[in-house]
């Protein structure tokens, strides 16, 4: 299963656990691929930066990442999104042929006319837990 998340999901798992940590650790340990792109790399390790003030943390994780997750390149924009700074998850969601973005965003998770589904987290655990059964 290929999905993106986006960036506070991200900061969650990493400095709160809870269920945005179960999602990291199935990345972590290959049960699902995460697809990203440049763009989202550079927020990822900004925002990390800007959260834990600590450059070890940040260039840790853009470097797993980097390895670890499917980079893709954009190949279509989308402007469906309130915050148009989110439109990057859509794009890479697409190009990645993603199966789902997984998202805490309430106005990403609002999106109309995109063919991916965006859930959040939780519901997106009981869809793969539902899928192992």
């Amino acid at each position: 299963m290929r999905i993106v998340f986006d960036t506070n999901l991200l900061i969650s798992a990493i400095f709160y656990g809870g269920k945005p940590l179960e999602l990291l650790n199935l990345v972590k340990n290959g049960k699902i691929d995460v697809i990203v792109t440049p763009d989202i790399l550079s927020e990822y390790k900004r925002s990390l930066f800007n959260f834990s003030k600590d450059e070890a943390i940040a260039a840790e994780w853009h470097s797993y990442f980097r390895e670890f997750g499917i980079l893709v390149q954009v190949t279509r924009k989308f402007d469906l999104c309130r915050d148009a700074d989110d439109n990057k998850f859509l794009n890479a969601a697409y190009a990645g042929k993603a199966d789902f973005i997984v998202s805490g965003d309430k106005d990403l998770r609002e999106v109309q006319g995109f063919h991916i589904p965006v859930s959040t987290v939780a519901a997106f655990l009981a869809t793969v837990k539902e899928k192992k059964t």
